[in-house]
């Protein structure tokens, strides 16, 4: 089940039963000029959307990440400790486990 589409009360119901979350993360970065930027986001997105059909896990947004030395386009950046402070939070909610 997807966190984002779930609203406060479904998650109350699942930390009653669980304290696990999925947490994919992939990059955001140049691939060449025939493929998309986020080929390394959709790979964990697809595996996030097979892991729903087979399993009761709750699963988080996937983290975006960049980096790269071309000047001139645009990617997304993150803090290096992103995932750490997201996790951190997920902590303080009851979600002590994390995949």
């Amino acid at each position: 089940m997807f966190l984002a589409k779930m609203n406060y009360l479904e998650v109350e119901e699942y930390l009653k039963k669980s304290d696990t979350i999925v947490i994919p993360v992939g990059s955001l970065e140049n691939h060449g000029k025939h493929m998309p930027l986020g080929t390394d986001t959709m790979i964990p997105d697809k595996i996030a959307e097979l892991l729903d059909e087979k399993s009761d896990l709750l699963i988080a947004p996937t983290i975006n990440y960049g980096a790269t030395d071309i000047i001139g386009i645009i990617f997304l950046f993150l803090m290096p400790d992103t995932v750490e402070r997201t996790e951190e939070r997920l902590l303080l909610t009851g979600l002590s486990k994390r995949i």
